[in-house]
């Protein structure tokens, strides 16, 4: 048995494991099967965003080429740049845990669906996401808004999704569809912002008009 940390090489032949002590003897017997259906949605959680993390990744890269190359009716500088904040999210800044997608029409109906075979990571378990939550950043008119969801994250920290929407058009028919992704910001760009696509923007706007 060997002790590592996170960022540790593995040793060789070792089996890397991941141990939980729980202590249950305040928790009344009759609570049992409730805490093993809500550590059990946990593990599933984990298992789903680890499956489907190498094709989320893959769409929100394949997004990002889609706003440059095909900014629709948004002004080609600003879908580029919302392109580039996709990328730097995808390299190493955002762990992405789950994905949906919805049709203007969905989010515009009061019966759109919360869940269907198309959702991925954690959005295939129990959490869902309201469209409701979705149509400020679908009604802003900009390609891409990033916004706190009220969903809790439950396979790394217990701390609100930083949820991501991507806006595209198809390109057979002109519809508007809306992808979200649930995640986590995982990088403070050693604290210096002015790095990030889209803020280094709106920083560079800032320091124009303020002379």
């Amino acid at each position: 048995l060997v002790d590592i940390d996170d960022s540790a090489d593995v040793p060789d032949g070792a089996l890397v494991e991941a141990w939980m002590h729980v202590e249950i003897d305040a928790i009344p017997a009759a609570a049992y099967d409730e805490l093993a259906a809500r550590l059990t949605g946990v593990f599933d959680d984990v298992h789903h965003a680890v499956d489907d993390a190498p094709r989320m990744y893959a769409l929100i890269r394949s997004l990002a080429t889609d706003l440059a190359e095909e900014p629709g009716e948004f002004d080609r500088e600003t879908s580029a740049e919302a392109g580039e904040l996709l990328r730097w999210l995808a390299d190493g800044n955002y762990m992405l845990l789950g994905h949906a997608a919805y049709s203007a029409n969905e989010l515009a109906s009061p019966t759109a669906r919360t869940q269907s075979s198309e959702t991925q990571g954690v959005l295939r378990g129990a959490a869902r996401i309201s469209p409701l939550e979705l149509l400020p950043a679908f009604r802003s008119g900009a390609p891409l808004v990033i916004f706190k969801s009220p969903l809790i994250s439950t396979v790394r920290r217990s701390v609100r999704y930083d949820c991501v929407t991507v806006v595209t058009r198809s390109r057979d028919n002109g519809a508007q569809m809306v992808h979200v992704f649930l995640g986590l910001i995982t990088s403070a760009e050693d604290g210096t912002v002015g790095r990030v696509p889209v803020v280094r923007r709106r920083i560079a706007e800032i320091l124009l008009r303020s002379g």
